[in-house]
This record gives structure tokens, sequence and C-alpha cells, in this order.
């Protein structure tokens, strides 16, 4: 099963995928979509159509495997994988086999969230006119030049670390998102600071961000169960460890 999503994000129907074909409900029937002849990925997160394009976030063989592919549905001659698409990924380039979240914003821009659990994150935009741009290289604002920083971004200090790893398109154009470190605002080449993340797991990967109403945020990930923040008083923020399932909870 799949999800369909309109121009604002929102679910607007279901899909169903499976013998090579792609179907959607229409509120009384299962409507066939031409998309070729194409094996769909194996995947745990729902498949989404957003406009005319397919995504798929494949669950490869262990947590540090999750390749990204799409399928354009106005010309399908097949798949395509986000680490051949962006073109350097290589013995010589950066290891963005694995994406972590990936999100469409306004315009038809694409937001990906790639790296590694053993390395660094870096976090890419992709827009029709302008193809890719790097936004965070390594957990950082700044380019080294340097394809394979050793430092991991647990060991840098959270106020200057800009880790992202979960990301939510918002109705403005913009994006909020989640890393090991903080929840972030970013829009128009800004990236704001929201919250910071005072304690964490060493090993938590929030991977998926959830804005709910009440002000709430519901985040959830690798190795670190859900964590629900929600506004506590006028001035603070608190967090509610939902299941947690490995090392200390958060405090803000």
């Amino acid at each position: 099963m799949g999800i369909a999503r309109s121009d604002r994000h929102l679910p607007s129907g279901l899909l169903a995928l499976g013998g090579g074909k792609l179907a959607r409900w229409t509120g009384t029937r299962w409507r066939l979509i031409p998309c070729g002849k194409v094996d769909f990925p194996i995947t745990v997160l729902p498949p989404e159509k957003i406009g005319q394009r397919l995504t798929f976030r494949d669950e490869g063989d262990n947590e540090d495997d999750k390749r990204l592919a799409w399928l354009d549905l106005a010309n399908p001659p097949g798949l395509t994988t986000f680490d051949r698409h962006v073109g350097v990924v290589g013995p010589e380039g950066p290891r963005w086999e694995n994406v972590w979240s990936y999100a469409r914003a306004g315009d038809g821009m694409w937001w990906i969230s790639t790296g590694s659990a053993v390395g660094n994150t870096s976090l890419l935009r992709w827009a029709p006119r302008e193809g890719y741009r790097v936004a965070l290289y390594n957990d950082t604002t700044r380019w080294t030049g340097d394809f394979f920083t050793k430092t991991r971004s647990r060991e840098l200090s959270p106020r200057t670390n800009f880790a992202v790893t979960g990301i939510e398109p918002r109705s403005d154009g913009g994006i909020t998102a989640v890393g090991p470190h903080g929840l972030f605002s970013i829009k128009d080449g800004l990236i704001e600071r929201l919250v910071s993340f005072e304690r964490a797991s060493e090993n938590w990967t929030p991977s998926t961000l959830l804005s709910l109403d009440q002000k709430r945020t519901l985040l959830g990930g690798h190795w670190g169960g859900l964590i629900l923040l929600q506004p506590k008083g006028a001035t603070k923020i608190e967090a509610l460890a939902i299941k947690p399932s490995d090392g200390n909870p958060i405090r803000f």
C-alpha cells in the first residue's frame, strides 16, 4: 500500500502496488495508473505519490542501507535511484547511498537527508532549474572539501552541530528538520534552531518528524523509540518518551 498526496502534502488517496502494477483508490473503485514494467522495491514506509513522482525508500539489508528511488509516472522507463542521479557517489565521492528522509517543498523542490550512520549527514536540495545544491555538509554549514570527514556527528558540540536526519515540508515552502542535536526551521537559505537537545542517546537518529495539533511534534528513528515534544507552560517544552528502547532520556 502507498499514499497519494496533494500539492499541500496532505494525504489525498490510497495506492495499491503489486505485480508490477499501480492503482489508486477513487472512493468507489481502484483505477490503474500506467507505470511501465517495474519491480517495485520492498519498503516499510509506504511509497508516496507526489505530483507525477512515485517515491520509494528501500529497506535494504540493515539499518544503514536505506536507498531512495523514484518513478516519474509522466515518463516511466524505469526506476531512478538517488545515489546515481546525484552523480558524485563513488570510490572518491561522498557516502550518499543511504537516505534518512526526503520531502517535497514548494515549486517542485525536493529535500534529501543523506549519509551514513558511522559518518556524517548532509542535506541536499534539488530544484528543476538548479539541479542539486548542498544545504548542509557533514553536519555543518561550512564546506571543508573533505568527502570523508571522520568526525561523528555525536562528537560535535550540540550548539554547532546541524545534523539533519528527518524532514517535514511546510505550507510556506520551507521545511522543519530534526537531527540528533535539535529541531530546526529551514527556509530561504536560512536555518534556525528551534529546540536544542541537551542530552540524547548516542545512537539516536530521528528520521521521522510529524507535526501534530496543539503545537506538538512527534519524533521517531533508529535505536531511540518515539519522542513526543509538547509545550509545558508558556516558555518550556517537555519530551515524553513513548517507547524508549535505548540510552538516556532527552532533556531540555
